[in-house]
């Protein structure tokens, strides 16, 4: 084959994965619309679920080499004021063994996160095939949190009807004392005023 087939066959299949991407970045804007409203922030990170990882021997400020890794993390946020799937870098180094002899990594975030259309395209094909099981994932997360505000909910009311018992207790007992008072005087004035003693 000529060199300006294979370019041409290039041309063709790059064309071909714009289109396709651009297909995904509607998916994505569909189901950003669909979530509108649901105003909860949530990172799928359970289970160690991670895109696009890369691992890379890079050299230390000693200049020995040191085994790093990359990947991201898919999301749903608010960012600048807008809600988004999004994606987090993170990154980490070997900085010990563990008990196995494998490497331990000291992770971190790696700048803040950026919306998943804006997300380098390798990031966004890796994340392409797990948006289905990602929705799902979000929607126990949410379902987690209204438990959680409904249990707040319920100890908020039971203090507020152990209040109320409380009061109406002691509105009860003021009733009853001065029944008790009221029933006293009346007793005192039906026996008439006390005769005075006389001293020997």
């Amino acid at each position: 084959m000529a060199i300006s087939d294979k370019l041409a066959r290039i041309q063709q299949q790059a064309n071909e994965l714009n289109a396709k991407s651009d297909q995904f970045n509607s998916t994505i804007t569909t189901i950003e619309e669909g979530l509108n409203g649901s105003g909860v922030e949530f990172w799928w990170v359970k289970g160690g679920r991670v895109f696009d990882m890369r691992d890379y021997t890079a050299a230390s400020d000693s200049g020995d080499p040191i085994k790093r890794h990359e990947y991201y993390h898919l999301g749903y946020a608010k960012l600048a004021g807008v809600w988004c799937l999004a994606v987090e870098r993170w990154t980490g180094q070997s900085t010990a063994k563990d008990n196995w002899g494998d490497d331990k990594f000291d992770d971190a975030a790696d700048g803040s996160p950026c919306p998943l259309q804006r997300a380098p395209r390798r990031v966004r094909i890796a994340v392409a095939g797990h948006l289905e099981e990602f929705l799902d994932a979000l929607s126990v997360e949410i379902d987690a949190m209204t438990s959680a505000v409904a249990k707040a909910n319920a100890l908020v009311n039971d203090e507020d009807d152990f209040t109320q018992a409380m009061t109406r207790q002691s509105r009860s007992d003021k009733d009853a004392t001065d029944a008790t008072l009221a029933f006293e005087r009346a007793m005192a004035e039906a026996a008439g005023p006390k005769k005075p003693t006389r001293k020997r």
